[in-house]
């Protein structure tokens, strides 16, 4: 139980801070052999992370449903600018499962290999140090909500399904896609986070059918030593808590620019990852 309780904590920390909670996931399962039921524990971890959005944003993502309707419906310009954010988002997310799912085919099993690991970890850091010395120098006009483009949807989608690689940042990447574009750190940050729904939503469906075939052709002798449901509430419960404190975290620490100090951090450790693996 304690092993999952810190995975929760892994897990909710690192999923809305710009240092790949797949990277972090894939390490503590390693280091606390749980590579068996590594499966449950990432769709209910996923779910607890989705939870804690829907429970820190749910003013937002009801006022983007209701006016993107309002607006389908009764065609107030009032709610054009919500509606045109939705098409955004969803654009953003189809291109990113295309691209999630043609890596996942064509990486395998090496996805998770932790060489892989290391060096995306040290991508990431670099992005990020070279995102945030461009923003301070080279943009001047900064775009905001309503200069969003259909054609920057393809972008941040490609670079949003490269998460899908442990050691690359979801959060990471779309706010370097979404600064890299020229928009405001402050409209990066929310189309990082308004991405993150349906993104962990679909990526819970998409592994559940996997998930119910593991059960249906696994024998109950290895079935027991699968996390009970006391287990996962557990960790369900600390992802939770954790994901609503690295929610806060990221969008005060990305106003202050300090996205360098998990630059150095995510290079430190894919720098370590490599060392170890290569001895």
């Amino acid at each position: 139980m304690l092993e999952l309780f810190i995975l929760g904590l892994i897990q909710g920390i690192t999923e809305f801070l710009p240092v790949s909670s797949s990277a972090h996931l894939v390490i503590g399962e390693k280091i606390m052999s749980l590579e068996y039921p590594g499966l449950i524990v990432e769709i209910t971890l996923h779910f607890a992370s989705f939870v804690a959005l829907l429970i820190y944003f749910n003013t937002e993502i009801w006022d983007l449903i209701t006016n993107s309707l309002k607006y389908l419906i009764k065609k107030s310009s009032y709610c054009k600018q919500q509606f045109s954010l939705m098409v955004f988002l969803i654009v953003t997310t189809l291109i990113s499962g295309i691209t999630g799912i043609i890596l996942e085919q064509v990486l395998g099993e090496y996805i998770k290999h932790l060489a892989v690991t290391g060096t995306s970890l040290i991508i990431t850091g670099c992005l990020l140090i070279l995102i945030e010395k461009s923003h301070k120098f080279h943009f001047i006009f900064l775009k905001q909500e309503q200069d969003l483009f259909i054609k920057d949807s393809f972008f941040m989608g490609i670079c949003q399904g490269l998460s899908v690689i442990p050691g690359i940042s979801r959060s990471g990447i779309t706010v370097i896609a979404g600064i890299s574009q020229g928009y405001s750190k402050d409209l990066a940050v929310k189309l990082s986070f308004l991405l993150a729904f349906p993104i962990i939503l679909g990526s819970f469906v998409y592994k559940l059918p996997s998930l119910i075939q593991i059960y249906q052709n696994t024998p109950s002798q290895a079935i027991e030593m699968i996390p009970g449901l006391q287990e996962l509430i557990v960790s369900f419960v600390a992802c939770l808590l954790a994901s609503i404190i690295g929610i806060k975290s990221l969008i005060s620490l990305v106003k202050r620019s300090k996205l360098s100090l998990f630059a150095i951090y995510v290079i430190f450790i894919g720098i370590i990852i490599l060392v170890s693996i290569s001895m």
